[in-house]
């Protein structure tokens, strides 16, 4: 799977299992689209960097379970329902779709398939600044349901939360795809050495999800949700100590 901008402390890659900063996934009517090729371009304007990566959409995500394939439209339709009624219920967030389902054998595949188009996305880096830029205008707007940008690292790192009303969570208390209603949103490892913070930005959806399961699991980030007829989208990551 392709990735965004990744995080270095200490000359460590701070990932994980994340996804890195920037990363577009899209959901269509009938499938959720995710990049396993790309085209990259990188500059650089005296101390700034300029990097523009083109995310081709073309990975889609098929389940096992058991050994047994879930291609089954049903079967997947209750899947997503519980993937529904899990991100709008707090108290079911600490006890995971994908953790239950992890402790019996299940797996997640990557299938390449016709792509539903590509994304472009501009990283502008600034010192401790880093500026997203993205453009879905090439992607069929009639086929859209909605758009995602991922900001993700690893779990096991980004372990703290803060915001500007004040929320404070830790490791498991943060769960998965919490929405998030403050200005400001701030992970951090335990120590507060290293982390990164976002803004909220009008007419999208900002959530804050964190999960660590060992050999399986190992994600924390701020990601953004927009409709499906938003063709450009710009937001700035705000690194502290990387």
């Amino acid at each position: 799977m392709q990735k965004g901008l990744i995080l270095l402390f200490k000359k460590a890659e701070l990932v994980g299992e994340g996804l890195g900063f920037g990363v577009p996934i899209v959901k269509s009517v009938n499938e959720t689209y995710f990049s396993g090729s790309s085209r990259l371009q990188v500059a650089r304007e005296g101390g700034v960097f300029l990097v523009r990566k083109e995310f081709i959409l073309d990975r889609v995500e098929r389940n096992e379970f058991a050994s047994i394939r879930l291609e089954n439209k049903r079967v997947r339709a209750i899947l997503r329902f519980i993937g529904d009624v899990y991100q709008n219920h707090r108290r079911l967030q600490l006890l995971t779709p994908k953790t239950l389902a992890h402790k019996a054998s299940y797996k997640a595949k990557f299938l390449k398939v016709d792509p539903i188009g590509s994304v472009c996305v501009d990283y502008t880096i600034d010192g401790t600044n880093v500026h997203v830029k993205t453009d879905f205008s090439s992607l069929p707007i009639d086929q859209l349901e909605r758009l995602f940008m991922l900001n993700e690292q690893a779990g096991t790192c980004f372990r703290r939360y803060s915001d500007s009303d004040g929320l404070e969570l830790f490791d498991d208390n943060i769960g998965a795809w919490l929405p998030i209603r403050a200005d400001s949103s701030f992970l951090t490892d335990d120590q507060r050495q290293v982390g990164f913070r976002l803004q909220r930005v009008d007419k999208t959806v900002l959530r804050l999800g964190r999960e660590y399961l060992k050999d399986s699991l190992n994600w924390a980030g701020l990601d953004y949700e927009l409709g499906p007829k938003d063709r450009l989208f710009e937001y700035d990551i705000e690194v502290v100590g990387a």
